[in-house]
Parts: C-alpha cells; structure tokens; sequence
C-alpha cells in the first residue's frame, strides 16, 4: 500500500502558486440524510440528500515579501471581495482537486513562540473534482 504525506503539497489560485502554505482542510463533506422513515417501518431509514461540502480554511505563514500567498491573497481580496477564483490543490502522488470559489481572509492570532497566520477560507461556488495525473 503506497504511503502519501501532504509535503510538497501546492495550491494554486487563478494559475498562481500560493507558497506558504501550511495545512490543509478536509476536502469534501457527507450527504444530507433525507428521513423515509414509514409508520409500519420497524427502524428509521433515510436516503442520501444534498452534499454540504463546507467552507474550507487553508492556513499559511505570514510572509509579506513580493510574489507571497499573503500579497497575492490580500490583493486579489481588497481588489474585488466578490469576484469568484479558480483553484487547484496538486498532491506530490500527482492527484489533483480541483474547485472555484470565493474568498475570505482571516488573520490568526499568537503568542509567544508561535509563527504569524493567517486563514484562507473559501466558500465553494462548485464541486470538488478529482482527478489522477
């Protein structure tokens, strides 16, 4: 059975590599349960809904030198609060997700002996697609 660690992980937003990046979130969610459940039935049964897939929270270090997720990230934001971005989140066994959605940034609080973070969080406009390389 092959082993997969996330290092070497990258994201991409609009075709840009995000450095920094430090974890990532749980890709996905479970189905809504529909009750089916009947009077003469001897259990609760339920059948499958909608899929809530959640909003998902990429934390990277702050680094606020050119090219950085936290300049690329903080621009795109200021820029247009609304506009809708393509991702791409490539593992190092080559699968790739890939998704659109729009973003929020939240700035992580610390103390001593802890690295500044901050939070990109984005709010799915499609599904989460999955594809080998």
């Amino acid at each position: 059975m092959a082993k997969l660690s996330f290092n070497g992980a990258k994201l991409k937003m609009d075709n840009t590599v995000l450095p920094g990046l430090q974890n990532i979130p749980d890709l996905g969610g479970t189905p809504n349960k529909i009750d089916v459940t009947c009077l003469d039935d001897d259990v609760t049964k339920s059948i499958p809904g909608i899929q809530e897939l959640g909003d998902m929270a990429f934390t990277f270090f702050n680094d606020n030198s050119e090219g950085s997720a936290e300049k690329v990230l903080f621009q795109a934001y200021n820029t247009d609060k609304l506009k809708v971005h393509d991702f791409e989140l490539a593992l190092s066994n080559g699968v790739k997700y890939t998704f659109s959605g729009q973003i929020a940034l939240v700035q992580k609080g610390g103390g001593i002996n802890t690295a500044a973070t901050f939070d990109l969080n984005v709010y799915l406009t499609t599904e989460i697609t999955r594809a080998a390389e």
